[in-house]
């Protein structure tokens, strides 16, 4: 194998003073000939691979390393990809429009506007698909080019015609920024992935959702800009980046079978922000399965690439890059893989069969995506034209090199319309006189269950690996000529891995985790030499850039640093995983170095056996039994109050004392029931001479119990989510159990429950007392100090909601319209919403009404908002039954109206709007509503312009753009911070200042902060 790194592939800032923009996105021709890359200057390059893979035409005079340069965004690019006819290339943008480019060829090249630089290449956008209303983070198209999605931070997925480019469908399902997106290779399904911590997967027959998948993301970060999916060349599994396994960033495996998520790669020290697999499968490590190889980019700087039937990584490029990765491509052979990073390099890992694998061939493929079922429909759009061809007999999509600066004479010399070969007919699997053997297993609760075979099990013997190998784009010459960093043998690694399961994931490890080409982790004296060889002939002859010996070191395979990287196994729980990286490094720094053959069974030294991974032949009496799901639940019965709620001073009662309570204690039911997340808590109440009952239930199954507990005292209130239950008792002690029942948390509070809420992994408890307490669940402790509510209640009667928000932070509405949520950083309450500015600010909007639960998770200040403005006009039209209560029960005067004098109407409207404004910003940033908060700072630079308050524009100006000479590496001021909420403070000042100067009131203010900006650029 080896590494390039072309320094010339590249985006130069435009102050050419030798930085680097930002690369965000990177992608292969499907023939391999093109790469195109998008970078922050707003440009996409397009480059010949040849320059980059063969050190001779690289050095080629007569070659070209950049083809064209495309700068009709007026934005930063964020995703280029391909068409898989080659025809087209798509790319989305900053400017919240994406656009699909076509070759001219009649174009003479020339140079794009204000840049001397010459296109060998003439680019035109063919269409511009208008749709989103915020940046367009990722696209992606159909196999057979049928469609293309588009997904952007305005948290909406567009469909668009892959031939007419029509809009066809936006769906609209998601309630945050969607930051991936990826068609299944079969035509089927489409997978996008959110900052709603959900991956869903949508039916493209009639675009429904089909799946959502939440367990991995619950505790995701929301830091990582993309999220970018992959999906295996034969279908069967969806690779879903920045999960999370309790502490853990890992990558998550779904299967298409059943949409489970009990699979990780684990290893990476941060989250991972891109997945991709290669599009080739190759023969299996048992010789009868076939596996796949992907590649994971993290916010770490590394890159990753696995085998699925190996249970650690084959290669772990650490010090490649300076930033975190950004975008993976695979080219067209499946061992060419384009890695593209923050720092603005790029770099390619040129992987060889005795790493990976001999690549199968496109029928065994068909034939693997076959066993699904699926009829896939082809493309008429996909189909290769001899006709439209141009170029050589033998090789029409490859560039053909010419002379810098020769005009091209005919329409044979400019680069062909790059159209792939046609799609290889699906071919039913070889019928075999063998019957093959179906996995059945047990379930949990006794039910048999068939278990799809995710990767096939192809009969046919496999193709000669040779010319599935041979990297079409370039000649052969430029695989010998590449200096080769050789690995250890394929069979030593079959022997230290053993065979791989039907689903395509290792059976075992190798000795202490370590396979037998390498000992303890550092490779064998056989392998080092040849990698100091291959990089004292880098260094000789350098093939587009020398590789740094640290990123040559760090290359080398199954070196774990930090967490050892491995796949995490179905069924493992974070504690076990925990376990097992203790074990791992516990048998690692052991320093043992005997060979695999003189290991003897049972020793100390033995292979570690993955964890919770399933057992064929098991009966119901093996796997164990679920309390509670043997025996017919009984009948609920009709519901009783067992004890009234208290009040006042007759409430709580100790050693004979009376002891008054601020808030009203819950009164005790006999039957008690919640449904959240599609998952119920139930609580039956009984006399002393009983026990109470608890129970988890799953409503979608006929109330199937999933687990069952039981407690001396009576419980009074519960709540629930996906990760865990919480269950309130009379004796004020809250317990808090684990999904699978396992209780986790017995915590004696100071007074009863009043309140219990929970949303993710975070719950929350208010007391009769008045205190609010917050746990988050997860990370096992406390948020803050108990924090009274009293002062911010007032009355009991008061409390009109209360709940937790999907970051944690709580939001409490009052009857007398005033919603507050407490800010983490302050500790102390805020108020967010008021009725006064229903009344008063020209911002507020009287349309709005309560729209639900999604609404409240996708725009929490519009959806708060909305429930005060509910408020407002029933007040003001005489239908508030809260109020006309209150009315009647008081015999105090109203209260009186205010007045403001005419000559300052004016600026009280005005001062209250921008208070408004303002209270909403604050409400976006606690509340972590990235696009209210960048739509509402928009809003109020547009209302401070316009009525020219020069003192407060620039105090908004200053907060954004910061200390003039700030540098993040000398954190000359730690008060100030570069981003707020993902967005970056100074791209968002450039944006606040173009708004204030369009009312031409600040212009003698703005003017000068522009060219500050612009010199801070350079």
């Amino acid at each position: 194998m080896s590494i390039i790194l072309p320094d010339w592939v590249a985006h130069p800032s435009d102050d050419k003073k030798g930085k680097l923009s930002t690369i965000f996105s990177v992608a292969v021709h499907p023939d391999s000939s093109r790469l195109a890359t998008a970078g922050l200057d707003t440009k996409i390059r397009i480059w010949s691979t040849a320059t980059i893979l063969n050190p001779e035409a690289e050095r080629n005079t007569n070659t070209h390393r950049l083809l064209s340069t495309l700068s009709r965004h007026t934005g930063s690019v964020l995703v280029v990809r391909w068409a898989n006819s080659g025809r087209f290339l798509a790319s989305g943008s900053d400017d919240t429009v994406a656009l699909v480019w076509d070759l001219d060829p009649s174009g003479m090249g020339g140079g794009s506007f204000g840049s001397s630089e010459v296109n060998i290449e003439s680019w035109r956008p063919h269409r511009r698909l208008a749709g989103h209303e915020s940046d367009v983070v990722d696209l992606a198209w159909a196999d057979n080019d049928e469609f293309i999605a588009t997904v952007g931070l305005d948290s909406k997925v567009i469909i668009w015609s892959g031939t007419t480019f029509d809009r066809l469908r936006t769906i609209d399902g998601h309630q945050g920024f969607v930051k991936g997106v990826v068609f299944d290779p079969l035509g089927q399904y489409l997978a996008t992935a959110s900052d709603d911590k959900t991956v869903k997967v949508w039916r493209t027959s009639d675009w429904g959702l089909e799946r959502s998948v939440t367990d991995p993301f619950l505790a995701s970060p929301s830091t990582a800009f993309f999220r970018r999916p992959s999906w295996s060349p034969d279908g069967s599994l969806l690779l879903c980046a920045n999960a999370m396994s309790g502490p853990v960033f890992v990558a998550s495996v779904v299967k298409r079978a059943n949409w489970s998520s009990d699979i990780y790669f684990v290893g990476h020290e941060n989250a991972v922000v891109v997945t991709a697999f290669s599009p080739k499968i190759f023969v299996g490590f048992d010789g009868g399965t076939h596996s796949c190889v992907v590649a994971l980019g993290s916010l770490d700087q590394s890159v990753s690439i696995w085998v699925t039937g190996l249970e650690q990584p084959v290669l772990v490029a650490r010090d490649v890059f300076e930033r975190q990765v950004m975008d993976l491509s695979w080219s067209a052979d499946g061992y060419t893989l384009y890695a593209c990073s923050s720092d603005g390099t790029v770099a390619v890992f040129h992987l060889s069969p005795e790493l990976i694998s001999d690549a199968l061939s496109a029928d065994r493929l068909e034939q693997s995506r076959a066993k699904h079922g699926v009829k896939r429909i082809r493309n008429a759009a996909s189909t290769f034209n001899p006709a439209s061809s141009v170029g050589t007999s033998d090789r029409p999509n490859v560039l053909q090199p010419r002379k810098a600066g020769q005009q091209p004479s005919a329409r044979a010399s400019v680069a062909p319309v790059p159209i792939a070969g046609s799609v290889v007919p699906v071919r039913l699997a070889a019928s075999t006189k063998e019957r093959l053997q179906q996995t059945i297993t047990i379930t949990r609760d006794g039910k048999r269950r068939i278990r799809p075979t995710l990767i096939g099990d192809d009969m046919t013997p496999p193709q000669a690996p040779a010319a599935q190998y041979a990297p079409q784009p370039v000649a052969a010459s430029s695989h010998t000529s590449m200096p080769m960093i050789q690995n250890h043998q394929l069979p030593a690694m079959r022997e230290a891995i053993g065979g791989t399961t039907t689903d395509g994931f290792g059976a075992g490890s190798g000795v202490n985790g370590v396979h037998s080409g390498s000992t303890n982790g550092v490779l064998s004296e056989a392998a080092a030499a040849a990698v100091a060889a291959a990089l004292a002939a880098q260094r000789l002859h350098p093939p587009a850039a020398a590789t740094p010996s640290a990123a040559a070191s760090s290359m080398m395979p199954y070196v774990p640093v930090g967490l050892p990287f491995g796949i995490m196994p179905e069924g493992a729980r974070p504690e076990d995983m925990m376990q097992f990286w203790t074990e791992f490094q516990q048998r690692f720094m052991r320093g043992t170095k005997r060979k695999a053959e003189e290991v003897e069974p049972g020793s100390d030294t033995e292979d570690i056996e993955p964890i919770g991974k399933l057992q064929k032949g098991k009966t119901k009496a093996d796997i164990g039994r679920t309390l509670g799901a043997e025996h017919p639940r009984d009948p609920a019965g009709p519901k009783k109050v067992l004890r009234e709620a208290l009040t006042g001073v007759s409430g709580i009662v100790e050693d004979g004392v009376r002891k008054g309570v601020h808030l009203s204690v819950p009164e005790t039911p006999s039957i008690y029931r919640r449904d959240e997340d599609g998952i119920s808590i139930e609580i039956r109440n009984f006399d002393e001479s009983r026990p109470t009952e608890i129970a988890r239930l799953d409503p979608s199954d006929k109330d199937r119990v999933l687990w069952l507990d039981f407690s001396p005292t009576a419980a009074t209130l519960a709540t629930t989510t996906s990760f865990f239950s919480a269950i309130a008792l009379e004796d004020s002690t809250v317990l808090i159990y684990s999904s699978r029942g396992r209780r986790v948390g017995n915590l004696l509070l100071d007074s009863a429950c009043y309140r219990l809420e929970s949303n993710g992994t975070v719950l929350m408890a208010v007391t009769v007392s008045g205190l609010m307490y917050r746990w988050n669940i997860r990370a096992d402790r406390e948020m803050h100090r108990p924090v009274s509510m009293l002062n911010l209640l007032g009355d009991p009667e008061n409390l009109s909601s209360m709940a937790v928000h999907a970051n944690g932070a709580p939001i409490v509405i009052l009857h007398s319209e005033k919603a507050y949520t407490f800010d983490d950083k302050k500790l102390g309450w805020v108020c967010i919403s008021d009725g006064w500015w229903a009344e008063h600010s020209e911002a507020w909007d009287g349309r709005t009404r309560s729209r639900g639960s999604e609404a409240s998770i996708r725009d929490p200040v519009r959806a708060i908002e909305a429930e005060i403005n509910t408020m407002y006009v029933r007040r003001v039209h005489g239908d508030n039954q809260v109020g006309a209560q209150e009315e009647s029960d008081d015999d105090e005067s109203p209260p009186v109206e205010m007045s403001v004098p005419e000559d300052k109407k004016s600026d009280f409207v005005i001062a209250v709007t921008l208070r408004h404004l303002e209270a909403r910003m604050l409400a976006a940033t606690i509340l972590d509503s990235a696009n209210e908060y960048k739509n509402h700072l928009f809003t109020y630079a547009k209302r401070i312009a316009e009525e020219g308050i020069k003192n407060q524009a620039e105090d908004l100006i200053k907060s954004l753009i910061g200390p003039i000479y700030y540098k993040p590496e000398k954190d000359q001021d730690a008060a100030w911070q570069p981003t707020i909420l993902g967005y970056d403070k100074r791209q968002l000042c450039s944006q606040v200042l173009q708004i204030m100067a369009r009312p031409r009131n600040l212009t003698s203010l703005v003017q000068p902060y522009q060219e500050i900006l612009s010199n801070m650029r350079t």
